[in-house]
């Protein structure tokens, strides 16, 4: 296979970035130019040809004939796919697929099979389209009821789903907001760095041409309905692959662990002369971006409890809002709820699907988030339509629907929730490392079933309406006048003038007086989740941030980091391993260091010594420091803060208490940064504190006497840390 296919006619190189293409030529033609695979058996036409290989097999796939049935009991939940063979990404008209998958499920919840999901004829109904080079795969996945609804009748659901999109039963309004929302999205696209990178790579995996991409809005622009339902008339008829999953645990089978010895290392710090030409290449000078916080935002008052914060769209006309309160789920546990039942309604005037529509035709979007300290409100569409968009955004806000029957699908997604919970390890890790961090305070022991089982639609929409008697700051990115958005902020959308002013709280940390070890055990389970917690001191000026930064690279930054080269790659320890020291930016509480550790059962013990070893123990690798820092400074250098950032960015500055973008003198502190600066900081802030460990795994695979030595061990049961 190597010789085959890995030759520089092969190979795409895709570049991104401030460099001038005509003037990099001749180094790409210097340095990639030269390479050619000779090793042995390569064929040497082949490798000096400057012909594109052509690798496409162009086999067929057979066909289905009829409806292909397979029936196994391998997931928590029962759940289905019905499957039909589609075109490859190389085919001209698999971009239809894309819109066909809007008109199926799209981010406005408006499509034919979000339909059967919100009006709770199904769990979940999902369209997802594998585009394959030369063959693609069009699949429905599908989750029934929870009780009394068998595969046959949700299938008979999808189908009558896929039906409508045959025969063009769907509204004109929903294509036309599906094309809008498409085009959004498209225009959206070349906006940063990373999108631009995305784009240039699906063009080169789907063998498609930049002349193809640039045509795309002509042919949204230019779609019809007919369009559509010749392409699902098409592929999806009546030859498909059905396959079934009912309640149950797939069966592995055991294998025994191999008699081997581990290797002896050797010269683990020593480096090839490959390795040593590498280091010392120069490495060029980046200037960092620096931004002007009197020049990149205007700052104007909405009223007294908001500010809006507002910078241009230099691309295009759509922008972005975010208005946030500061208010969240510390303060209200069932906000979270509250926020899922309000996105579900529509309006007093609208239904929940005449109200989405609505936004999508104007391609617009409105979501609602909310996190342990802050709710946050994104809006975006384009500027020509904002007042109506917040006009649109506020008859929600104020005046909501209050369609009672959600909770029932609120009820059936919790209880399905925690029936898929039951049965992954992750999740159960994640449970009781939260138990250990937070004791009764954990976001898994709020009993969420219990109360919305008990609660109503005025209680969830009531608790939601507290967001809006907080206050909090807005951002907008957009082609407007700030004067004029915050304007239209105050007539249009309605920010509440008398708001109180929020306390922003955070979850404080538990404190140890002695190494304790919980455990959570469950037989299924193969493998171990293993968190690791020590508490810290808080970081309170910027040397302590830098060294921070500085120490978190060296021990676990990236695949040169101690805990990766010690756990991973020398000792085979762990699938899974890092460690980060975390600070909170405002100081409400301390800093600590935590580690992570996922690996098989049988190495639970070994791995857990070896992780404590490195975490409550500075890791001396002198030899490591120098890369850990310059990385940490091109990392800093190399930070971009795109223009749809910039407003958040400086807001989070300033409530940090700088008047100036920090990036330069954070520079500075780290090139004075020396390996003894990192060791202060584990000696300050680490050394000497005790450990808590956070283990999910099944402890009859576990020699629990030598794992919990000089640990307090707390064994607790799935009821202890979930609720």
């Amino acid at each position: 296979f190597f010789n085959t296919y890995y030759h520089p006619t092969n190979m795409t190189l895709i570049l991104v970035g401030d460099f001038d293409a005509g003037s990099i030529r001749p180094l790409l033609d210097k340095t990639i130019g030269q390479l050619h695979n000779e090793g042995d058996g390569v064929d040497k036409t082949l490798a000096y040809s400057t012909k594109r290989m052509n690798t496409n097999l162009n086999k067929e796939v057979r066909p289905f004939e009829g409806h292909k049935i397979v029936t196994v009991k391998q997931t928590p939940i029962k759940m289905g796919i019905v499957g039909f063979q589609a075109l490859g990404t190389m085919d001209k008209e698999e971009f239809y697929f894309d819109i066909i998958s809007n008109l199926l499920n799209n981010n406005s919840e408006t499509g034919l099979l979000d339909k059967l999901s919100h009006d709770k004829q199904l769990m979940i109904a999902q369209a997802f389209n594998y585009g394959m080079l030369e063959k693609g795969m069009y699949a429905f996945f599908y989750v029934p009821k929870i009780l009394g609804q068998s595969h046959e009748q949700a299938e008979e659901l999808i189908l009558a789903a896929i039906d409508s999109l045959k025969k063009g039963h769907f509204s004109d309004d929903l294509f036309e907001a599906v094309k809008m929302d498409y085009l959004r999205e498209y225009l959206t696209d070349m906006e940063s760095l990373n999108n631009k990178f995305d784009v240039l790579l699906n063009m080169v995996m789907s063998q498609q041409t930049p002349e193809a991409y640039y045509e795309r809005e002509k042919l949204v622009r230019s779609l019809t309905k007919q369009n559509i339902m010749d392409i699902a008339q098409k592929y999806f008829g009546d030859n498909c692959l059905i396959f079934r999953s009912n309640m149950g645990v797939k069966t592995h089978e055991k294998l025994q662990k191999p008699a081997w010895k581990p290797i002896v290392t050797k010269n683990t710090d020593a480096k090839s002369e490959y390795a040593q030409s590498i280091e010392k290449m120069p490495v060029g000078d980046i200037k960092p971006q620096n931004l002007d916080f009197k020049t990149s935002v205007q700052e104007v008052p909405v009223n007294g409890n908001y500010t809006l914060y507002a910078s241009p769209n230099p691309y295009n006309d759509i922008f972005s809002l975010s208005i946030v309160y500061n208010y969240g789920k510390i303060e209200e546990p069932r906000l979270g709820t509250a926020v899922n039942y309000f996105s579900m309604q529509g309006t007093q005037k609208l239904d929940f699907n005449d109200f989405q529509l609505a936004l999508q035709k104007l391609g617009a979007s409105f979501n609602v988030y909310t996190s342990d300290e802050r709710t946050y409100v994104f809006i975006s569409g384009f500027d020509k339509d904002m007042q109506k968009i917040l006009g649109l955004c506020r008859e929600k806000m104020t005046a909501p629907e209050n369609n009672e029957s959600m909770i029932k699908k609120l009820i059936e997604g919790e209880q399905s929730s925690l029936k898929m919970m039951k049965t992954d390890a992750s999740s159960w890790g994640d449970a009781i490392y939260n138990y250990a961090l937070y004791k009764d305070r954990s976001s898994y022991l709020y009993p969420m079933l219990s109360f919305l089982k008990k609660t109503n639609g005025k209680e969830l929409l009531d608790i939601f309406s507290k967001i809006m008697q907080y206050d909090g700051y807005v951002t907008y990115v957009g082609k407007l006048s700030p004067k004029d958005v915050a304007a239209m902020l105050q007539k249009d959308y309605g920010l509440n003038p008398d708001a109180k002013k929020g306390t922003r709280l955070i979850k404080q940390i538990e404190k140890y007086d002695e190494p304790t070890l919980y455990l959570v055990s469950n037989k299924q389970f193969l493998q171990s989740n293993i968190y690791f917690n020590i508490l810290g001191n808080d970081l309170k000026d910027e040397k302590s941030l830098m060294q921070c930064q500085t120490f978190n690279e060296y021990i676990g930054g990236s695949m040169a980091g101690v805990i990766f080269q010690e756990i991973r790659e020398l000792r085979s320890l762990g699938y899974s391993a890092y460690g980060y020291y975390s600070n909170d930016a405002l100081h409400r509480r301390p800093g600590y260091m935590m580690g992570y550790l996922g690996t098989q059962a049988d190495k639970t013990v070994e791995g857990t010594q070896a992780m404590t070893e490195l975490l409550v123990k500075f890791p001396e690798k002198p030899d490591k420091f120098d890369f850990a820092k310059v990385s940490v400074i091109k990392k800093m250098e190399a930070d971009y803060v795109t223009f749809r950032r910039i407003p958040s960015q400086i807001v989070s500055w300033k409530e940090r208490g700088y008047i100036s973008d920090p990036t330069k003198e954070r520079i500075e502190l780290l090139e004075k940064m020396q390996y003894q600066d990192i060791q202060d900081f584990f000696k300050n802030n680490i050394d000497g504190h005790p450990m808590v460990i956070a283990i999910a795994g099944d402890k009859n695979r576990i020699d629990m006497k030598e794992l919990g030595e000089g640990y307090k061990v707390v064994e607790l049961k799935f009821k202890d840390i979930v609720r």
